[in-house]
């Protein structure tokens, strides 16, 4: 005997109801007074707690943007990634939002994100619940922090991580309000490290000392043109155009716990047209044909990767390598001990005290704004300035005919 399915539940108007999906929740729209829509609200089951479903609402101006939401969080939901609000904790949250920020940052900055997490974030507010954070918290955050003895741009890195991954809280609408936007960072307390640099007679000495050894190019080039490390040993001849006397900064070498990588620059405007200057051109020619009698000394070992500063096999660069041979070095011609990332602060102070404009400077810095360079190299200028100080004498003083 055949059992008849019962009938299609119907709407006030006599036709069939539209059956929603288990948890695929309802939109409605939100009126003024006056009937006008003025937005439109979804909900959907995000868990159970004691027998009870825990709903979460969204809000937006359209369907569209309320059913977007609505679906984001379902998967999540179905992919485990995002338990139900009542039992959320901040450590939870965060793992959700850094494999939210893996599609948006480079692998280097995600690493950057996880390192401050795992050793910062984590062990002061990972076992809170996020619904239950507090001003409180955020301040606690910083307190912590700095009874660490932790630097103040630590500080800094770890209320904008943060307050980012709260501010997606909040877009998501886990959270009413972002807690961090209450709580300010504390002003520094002790002055910036003071930057250090070599005189132009220390430069002298390190590159006689190292006029003989292969990377010696490497080392003229980064005080001649203030490159950074990495666009250093991501450099290729391909954007190196010696006729011309120009270098194409169009990648960089970021290294990783896996290994190192060579990407693009990781601003606009870090991509960028350096001019050389005829010695530096000269330094490159003849670093070009050394590498040509290097590349015919390994014979099949040569790796080609085009890169202008390899190994001696023709492959990337250790930076640890790198930088001991610098400090070996720099010890050897009896000079002060300063970072290689020293020698782009060299590069700046050297065209700061020949009068260079800073709009000049950044632009060679690969800066995204005049204003960044300024800060970071106040004290060049505030030297210079204070040598332009004119004597009012000689400023009232009658100019002479000639």
């Amino acid at each position: 005997m055949k059992h008849s399915s019962p009938p299609p539940s119907r709407t006030k108007r006599g036709k069939p109801a539209k059956k929603r999906a288990n948890n695929e929740g309802s939109i409605y729209a939100r009126k003024d007074k006056a009937g006008r829509i003025i937005s439109y609200r979804g909900s959907i089951t995000v868990g159970w707690k004691d027998g009870k479903q825990v709903r979460q609402s969204f809000t937006a101006p359209t369907k569209e943007g309320v059913r977007e939401l609505m679906n984001r969080a379902l998967v999540q939901r179905q992919d485990g990634i995002l338990p139900a609000v009542s039992t959320l904790t901040v450590s939870s949250y965060l793992d959700t939002w850094l494999q939210h920020k893996s599609t948006e940052v480079r692998p280097s900055t995600l690493q950057s994100y996880r390192g401050v997490i795992e050793n910062h974030l984590k062990p002061i507010l990972g076992k809170e619940r996020l619904d239950k954070l507090q001003p409180r918290h955020i301040d606690h955050l910083h307190k912590q922090i700095q009874a660490k003895g932790l630097s103040h741009r630590m500080l800094e890195h770890a209320h904008v991580l943060i307050h980012g991954a709260l501010e997606y809280a909040v877009r998501l609408e886990l959270l009413p309000r972002n807690v961090a936007d209450a709580v300010k960072v504390p002003r520094r307390t002790t002055p910036r490290a003071e930057m250090k640099v070599w005189t132009t007679e220390q430069v002298g000495l390190f590159l006689e000392q190292a006029r003989s050894h292969r990377l010696y190019a490497l080392f003229y080039v980064a005080l001649a043109t203030g490159m950074r490390r990495g666009e250093l040993m991501a450099l290729h001849w391909d954007n190196t155009n010696l006729q011309q006397g120009v270098i194409r900064v169009r990648t960089n070498l970021v290294e990783l716990k896996d290994g190192s990588h060579i990407t693009e620059p990781k601003t606009r405007a870090s991509k960028r047209l350096i001019p050389l200057a005829s010695d530096a051109v000269q330094v490159l020619r003849g670093h070009r044909e050394r590498q040509k009698a290097e590349r015919a000394e390994m014979g099949e070992q040569w790796q080609e990767h085009d890169l202008v500063f390899p190994t001696q096999l023709g492959t990337v660069l250790d930076s640890a390598n790198l930088t001991r041979t610098f400090h070996t070095l720099a010890t050897a011609a009896e000079v002060p001990r300063i970072r290689l990332h020293d020698l782009r602060h060299t590069h700046a102070s050297l065209l700061a005290f020949r009068g260079v404009a800073p709009k000049v400077i950044a632009d060679r810095l690969g800066h995204t704004n005049v204003g960044f360079t300024m800060q970071v190299y106040t004290h060049l200028y505030d030297e210079q300035r204070r040598e332009a100080a004119p004597n009012l004498a000689e400023l009232i003083e009658p100019k002479k005919a000639s």
